[in-house]
């Protein structure tokens, strides 16, 4: 915990990020919610570029699109979600980021 001036108690929270194929991301907020994440955002990926090379957003179809989901969660909650997204990851395409981050309203996490 570290205090942050006038803006109040600032808390250390880690910060996962997943960018997966759009139809696999209900598997990412089911494996969230069963590790008790408090909540999370999913958000539609536009386009990108990854190892596979570019690609875009089909109006035709679901089936390449990508999303990204955000999820901070309490620190000790981490390595199981990541082990779980490991293990997710074997049969679907994405990356998953982790990061630490600093939030304000640490209840809510």
């Amino acid at each position: 915990m570290k205090r942050n001036g006038a803006n109040g108690v600032m808390h250390t929270k880690k910060k996962i990020e997943v960018i997966i194929e759009q139809p696999a991301s209900h598997l990412v907020t089911e494996l969230l919610d069963r590790h008790g994440a408090t909540g999370y955002t999913v958000l539609s990926a536009a386009t990108g570029r990854g190892s596979s090379g570019w690609w875009e957003r089909s109006p035709v179809t679901v089936a390449r699109q990508q999303v990204v989901i955000i999820a901070v969660i309490a620190p000790e909650r981490a390595p199981a979600i990541i082990d779980d997204l490991g293990t997710l990851l074997q049969d679907f395409h994405g990356v998953v980021f982790v990061s630490e981050v600093e939030v304000i309203r640490s209840e809510r996490f």
